[in-house]
């Protein structure tokens, strides 16, 4: 019905031509300073495992650098210089993934940049002629010859290794790595990964008055959004959200007891539990 739909144009010939002209600016922006090897071995220290070391490089990018987009002019595709964007502690998705990929090399990892869009935004592009534009992010593909090759996105904070927010699953990768290129897919997640439980117990009396206790396991996305929230506020603000929250659980009542565990943590769900006396349960 569109004829959009229908047809398709490009001037690149292959996504190998592709793939060799995008490695020739990730060799040429790859700039691995003394100050990166530094960085690099401090943030890993004597940490042996490659998963370990992985983590450990992303979260010094993601404590140190702010992302800021740069999709537009020569580095619409072209990252920035690594020596660059060590230096101004900034830079996009493209430009995070190659220091990151720098940094892994400081400390003997093999990583490879990946385009990437999610699996609802595209169909399989290797059915597609070369656009590169059909991919609207980067991130990497880390080799690990012990536990098996993992796709790692220093955007993701909060998310450990091998967890990923709900709309990456299956999305779409064309990975580049040593002048060539090749597709490949994010993984599909298991049931645990998308799993919530609340448990309600109420305690009735006579009256109709009663205890309440909720007990949940949230969400992983859900425990991320709120640890970056409550990260967002002052004391001030803290305070009043939770006031609403417990004048929200209570319904005329009274909160005895607000407890929540993993809030503090860096990953992981958080859990919650919440007693309250109400009237007219």
């Amino acid at each position: 019905d569109d004829p959009m739909e229908a047809f398709e144009f490009s001037s690149v010939k292959s996504w190998d031509d592709f793939a060799g002209w995008y490695s020739e600016l990730i060799d040429k922006n790859t700039v691995i300073t003394p100050e990166i090897i530094s960085a690099a071995k401090t943030a890993v220290g004597n940490i042996e495992l490659t998963r370990d070391k992985v983590r450990a490089v992303l979260e010094y990018v993601q404590d140190n650098f702010r992302y800021v987009s740069m999709s537009f002019g020569e580095n619409a595709f072209e990252p920035h210089s690594t020596k660059e964007v060590f230096a101004n502690k900034y830079g996009d998705c493209k430009d995070l993934s190659l220091l990151t990929k720098a940094m892994l090399a400081a400390v003997g990892v093999r990583a490879h940049l990946a385009l990437f869009n999610t699996e609802d935004a595209i169909n399989d592009p290797s059915y597609d002629l070369p656009i590169p534009s059909l991919f609207n992010h980067v991130l990497l593909l880390v080799e690990d010859p012990l536990a098996g090759d993992f796709y790692a996105d220093p955007l993701l904070k909060g998310y450990d290794i091998g967890e990923y927010p709900m709309s990456f699953q299956r999305g779409y990768t064309f990975v580049i790595s040593n002048g060539k290129g090749r597709f490949g897919r994010l993984p599909e997640f298991d049931a645990e990964r998308t799993a919530e439980r609340t448990d309600q117990l109420v305690d009735m009396n006579p009256d109709w008055s009663g205890v309440y206790e909720l007990s949940t396991i949230w969400g992983l996305d859900a425990s991320i959004n709120m640890r970056d929230s409550l990260r967002s506020m002052d004391d001030t603000q803290k305070n009043e959200f939770y006031e609403r929250l417990d004048f929200m659980i209570a319904q005329g009542g009274e909160v005895i007891k607000r407890d929540t565990e993993g809030l503090e943590r860096r990953y992981g769900r958080v859990r919650s539990t919440v007693i309250c006396r109400r009237p007219d349960e």
